[in-house]
């Protein structure tokens, strides 16, 4: 089993499973992670709005237990090039993190090494 309280005090708990995960891409291909641990939520406090889960792409392991995160098993099993990602928050999202509020989009990159670029990202 697994617990979890969020920076803004909300908790969640549930067990954990296993299962292939399906990945896609504006295109036709699918990355399917396999042998993915997840945490299957079955209680959480009020987050105030509306939600479907929470996919973690923090650390390759959790502080709860040894499994590895979904981008970690990915890169572990060959299935990107690079270890890196982009992750996109429709307008909704750009609001609540108090982004430009005539943004259509929000793209964060995330990699291993801070260093790899030398200017800042806009």
């Amino acid at each position: 089993s697994w617990s979890i309280k969020y920076a803004d005090l909300s908790t969640a708990s549930g067990l954990y499973g296993i299962d292939t995960i399906s990945l896609a891409d504006n295109s036709t291909e699918t990355l399917k992670i396999r042998n993915q641990y997840f945490g299957m939520a079955d209680t959480w406090s009020e987050f105030g709005m509306a939600h479907d889960g929470i996919l973690a792409l923090s650390s390759p392991y959790t502080n709860e237990s040894s499994n590895r995160l979904i981008f970690a098993n990915a890169v572990e099993q060959n299935l990107v090039e690079k270890p890196m990602f982009t992750i996109w928050f429709d307008m909704k999202v750009s609001i609540l993190l108090k982004n430009d509020s005539n943004a259509n989009a929000q793209y964060f990159l995330f990699h291993r090494s801070d260093n790899v670029f030398s200017s800042p990202l806009s």
